[in-house]
């Protein structure tokens, strides 16, 4: 009974191949993200450790208190 119910699974939901272009995608899209999250931080840390003085002006004071 059990393999029959397995069997039917499977039948039922079909497997999908992975291309390279559909990894080449997935990769692309995280590299993508990873880019932004890297700016992101680049930035907070601009703000938390302000290396001009002209950075330090514009910096919000909250982000100064330590």
């Amino acid at each position: 009974m059990k393999k029959q119910l397995m069997r039917r699974k499977k039948e039922i939901i079909p497997k999908k191949r992975l291309t390279s272009e559909m990894v080449i995608e997935k990769l692309d899209s995280i590299i993508t993200r990873l880019d932004t999250i890297e700016k992101d931080l680049r930035e907070l840390k601009g703000i938390l450790h302000p290396e001009s003085k002209e950075e330090k002006k514009h910096a919000p004071e909250f982000f100064m208190e330590k």
